[in-house]
This record gives structure tokens, C-alpha cells and sequence, in this order.
């Protein structure tokens, strides 16, 4: 009879070692997943905040953050016309109508 009960305790106590693995490994999993989740996010924030800044930077007449190398063209949000960097500033190229009214 002890020889069964030295079995089951066994027993009893390696299902409870799996089930403590189980359970950490599962909680470890959703920490991760949740690391991630919140790196995404800060890192979404830090590309909104760069993409706000380089409005910002646009409206008031400066070129991008990451400046422009000479000849790149864009189209002015504001007119629909297309300008090129002339490499101190964005000028307007002329005999182009507007993407947009």
C-alpha cells in the first residue's frame, strides 16, 4: 500500500510541476504579446509624431524633415501643383495643371 501512495504522490506532484509550467509559459506569452502590442503602438506614435512635425515643417514653408535631395518633385497639397526642390526651397513648375481643383 505505501508503494501506491508513493506512486500517486509522484504522480499527483509531476502533474502539478506540468500544470506551474503550463501556466508560466502561458503567462510569459501574453507578457510578450503584450511587449509587442506596446512597442507597436510607441512606435506608431513616434511615426505620427515625425509625419505631424513634417507637416508642420511644410506648412510654414520649410522643406521635410529628411530633406529633399535637388530635382525631387512633390505635389503642393494646398494648390495640386507640382513643385520641385531647387535645393534651398520648392518652387512651382509652370505649365502643369493642378492634380485637383
Amino acid at each position: 500500500m505505501d508503494g501506491v501512495k508513493a506512486f500517486l504522490s509522484l504522480l499527483f506532484s509531476a502533474l502539478i510541476a506540468a500544470v506551474q509550467r503550463w501556466w508560466n509559459a502561458r503567462r510569459e506569452s501574453a507578457a510578450r504579446a503584450e511587449a509587442e502590442r506596446l512597442r507597436d503602438a510607441l512606435a506608431s506614435v513616434g511615426d505620427a509624431r515625425a509625419l505631424e512635425e513634417d507637416l508642420h515643417r511644410r506648412a510654414q514653408g520649410y522643406p521635410p524633415a529628411s530633406t529633399p535631395t535637388a530635382g525631387q518633385r512633390r505635389v503642393d497639397l494646398a494648390t495640386g501643383r507640382i513643385q520641385v526642390w531647387t535645393g534651398t526651397e520648392w518652387r512651382e513648375l509652370s505649365g502643369h495643371e493642378p492634380f485637383f481643383p
